[in-house]
């Protein structure tokens, strides 16, 4: 009975000084500038749908636009919103050019992911944002294309559509748009799926044997 109550005791404070961590858990609201409910098409409650991806270091930066007269401003914030990465302001290629996405790429909790609307090292390695405009004609099957930099560089110009990318993971890191398009001989860094252990950009019994080596100091 004496080993109950005891037993009954640890683990009251054991929950006691659990719940008094607990009490110490801090949530805060991050600085999100109140100019971003301006943004184009933009929804406000989710700071990070839109979003400049770095293939480099698979990273992220929030990102958000806004046009006018032939203009679009781009800023683009590291992660916690204190710290401007840049800001730039490109001219419109043609009078209805809008941003495009190249797709999304999503974390372990997240399906929908972030929309990627920017890179730095999709189309080159020169350090410079690249965007993807499109320009519709008097349909919207009738659609012009254009890659084009920071500094208003115009690097592509082309009838049709992108489309989203294909996932380089399983590529082998050379470039495919689902709309018929290839980049011609850019192969970009390969980020390992969770789970894949030997690189080879699948999951199976292979990474397992290569796991148990490690283990085994074999590697």
């Amino acid at each position: 009975m004496k080993m109950m109550r005891l037993l009954c005791t640890v683990v009251a404070m054991v929950f006691a000084a659990t719940s008094a961590m607990a009490t110490g858990l801090e949530i805060k609201k991050l600085p999100i500038p109140q100019e971003m409910i301006e943004d184009d098409n933009y929804s406000y409650e989710n700071p990070f749908r839109r979003v400049l991806y770095t293939f480099g270091d698979n990273s992220i930066r929030p990102l958000f636009c806004t046009t006018s007269n032939g203009k679009m401003r781009i800023t683009i914030y590291e992660l916690d919103f204190t710290t401007l990465y840049k800001q730039f302001t490109v001219d419109l290629p043609a009078p209805r050019a809008e941003l495009d996405e190249l797709g999304q790429y999503s974390g372990d909790f997240d399906d929908e992911g972030c929309f990627v609307y920017a890179t730095v090292d999709l189309f080159n390695n020169d350090d410079l944002v690249e965007l993807i405009l499109n320009s519709y004609g008097d349909s919207y099957s009738d659609k012009t294309t254009y890659i084009i930099n920071e500094n208003s560089e115009v690097l592509a110009e082309f009838e049709g559509d992108l489309k989203e990318l294909i996932d380089p993971r399983i590529t082998g890191g050379k470039v495919f748009f689902k709309g018929g398009f290839q980049l011609s001989g850019r192969v970009l860094p390969i980020v390992p799926k969770k789970g894949d252990v030997n690189g080879d950009t699948e999951v199976g019994i292979s990474d397992v044997t290569a796991l148990v080596g490690i283990i085994m100091g074999q590697h």
